[in-house]
């Protein structure tokens, strides 16, 4: 082969490979992943050399859940690009669906030798670790993610986890509300509310409110009055959006203060008035106010809790 020859071949290689790159970029970020895989395969039947394709190739069988039909083609890409620290975690990625956790394990390793920062690779990690109990790695790994990003919610939400593991139960519960300060909707705040009521921590408590399960903040007066304290009534604008949303919805408003069933009626008023000013649309008749000088009892796998003053909000049933 010439020197013309080379060129031409070198040239026609790096076309394919920028080929692939471009394609498999575009149906990634499109989620279209069966079109992606027809049009890949041809191109990496023609040069298995191509570590981009096999790289797209596996990541789009782990975006189908094809675990199985994704690792052969991270392990050439790995072949091909070993100094890929994405490489190696998308392995990892391939190694967990397969269930060989110490091979998973190995992959974000090498990944972080390649790159120490590389944050997929250590949430991973401690992904990996806390699934095989080791609590004090994975701790390390999840403090190491919030080091480079202190909002990342897995690594926030685990870490919390993580401490209730350690028994440590005071970090615990400053972790899952700093979670919940965050990241305050959805399934990770549903279960970190939870999380926190069993640890004895009321602060945030789930409400079923219509159909929906909400995680909301606890309302909170000054002492001995009927006014909130700093971000007291947190969770009201809430209400009241949901309320505006759903016509049909009329909610019980149920306040205990022990031992003072006056204060517990201007705390009530206190809630629906501002429920109301934040949306005047919704009509005090959807509000049912109820009001005791009882503590509130809450069941729990660790006996009976007593709020001596609380808040609750319950979905009128007709």
């Amino acid at each position: 082969m010439n020197l013309r020859d080379i060129t031409l071949f070198l040239l026609a290689a790096l076309m394919l490979v920028g080929c692939s790159d471009v394609k498999g970029n575009y149906y990634l970020k499109a989620g279209e992943y069966r079109d992606g895989i027809a049009a890949l395969e041809p191109m990496y039947r023609e040069n298995p050399a191509d570590a981009r394709a096999a790289y797209f190739l596996g990541r789009m069988h782990l975006a189908l859940s094809e675990s199985g039909k994704a690792l052969p083609y991270m392990e050439k890409a790995v072949q091909l690009k070993g100094d890929s620290a994405d490489y190696r975690f998308w392995l990892g990625i391939a190694y967990w669906g397969q269930k060989k956790p110490d091979l998973e394990r190995a992959s974000y390793l090498r990944a972080l030798e390649l790159e120490p920062d590389h944050l997929p690779s250590s949430l991973y990690l401690g992904h990996n670790y806390f699934d095989s109990k080791q609590w004090a790695l994975a701790l390390e790994r999840y403090d190491h993610v919030l080091s480079l990003y202190d909002w990342n919610r897995s690594a926030l939400y685990n870490r919390a986890r993580t401490l209730v593991q350690l028994n440590k139960d005071k970090e615990a519960v400053e972790a899952l509300e700093t979670f919940l300060e965050r990241y305050s909707y959805g399934a990770y705040a549903i279960r970190a509310t939870s999380a926190l009521n069993a640890l004895g921590d009321y602060r945030y408590r789930n409400f079923l409110i219509g159909n929906r399960n909400l995680p909301l903040k606890s309302v909170e007066f000054r002492r001995g009055a009927a006014e909130p304290v700093d971000e007291g009534f947190q969770a009201l604008p809430i209400l009241a959006t949901v309320l505006s949303d759903n016509a049909s919805l009329k909610l019980h408003l149920v306040v205990h203060v022990a031992g003072d069933r006056a204060l517990a009626r201007q705390r009530v008023i206190a809630v629906r008035d501002y429920i109301l000013g934040e949306e005047p649309d919704i009509g005090a008749d959807r509000l049912l106010l109820s009001w005791f000088a009882e503590p509130e009892m809450i069941e729990s796998a660790n006996g009976n809790i007593t709020l001596n003053e609380s808040v609750r909000f319950i979905t009128a049933v007709e």
